[in-house]
C-alpha cells in the first residue's frame, strides 16, 4: 500500500514537469489573399446598400432597388441571372439544362 501511495504521489508531483515537455502548437498558415473580384463585388454591394438606404423606401421596394443596382453595376452577374431565370430552362432535363446554362453564359442562345 505504501508503494502504491508513493507511486501516486510521485506521478502527481511529476505531472507539471510532463506538461512542460509538450512542444508548442505550430503557427497557423497565413490567410489566403482575397480574390480581387470578391473585393469589387463586396464594394459594389456596399455602395448599392448605401444608395438604397439613403432613399428611405419600404422593405419590398428596397429589395428590388438593391437587386437593380447590383445588376446594373455588375454585368457578369446580370448575365448569369438572365440565363438562370430563362423560362425555357424549366422544361429541360438536368444535363440539357446545364449545357444550356453554360452556353448562355458564353453568349450562345438557349435552344
Amino acid at each position: 500500500m505504501k508503494l502504491f501511495a508513493a507511486v501516486v504521489i510521485g506521478l502527481f508531483l511529476s505531472g507539471p514537469a510532463w506538461a512542460q515537455d509538450v512542444a508548442p502548437a505550430p503557427a497557423l498558415a497565413p490567410a489566403p489573399a482575397p480574390n480581387p473580384d470578391q473585393n469589387s463585388d463586396q464594394a459594389v454591394l456596399e455602395q448599392c446598400r448605401a444608395a438604397v438606404a439613403a432613399k428611405n423606401l419600404d422593405e419590398q421596394t428596397k429589395h428590388k432597388e438593391l437587386a437593380a443596382c447590383i445588376i446594373a453595376a455588375t454585368p457578369k452577374i446580370a448575365q448569369r441571372i438572365r440565363c438562370l431565370m430563362d423560362p425555357r430552362l424549366k422544361t429541360m432535363d438536368k444535363p440539357t439544362r446545364e449545357v444550356a446554362i453554360v452556353g448562355c453564359l458564353e453568349g450562345k442562345p438557349i435552344p
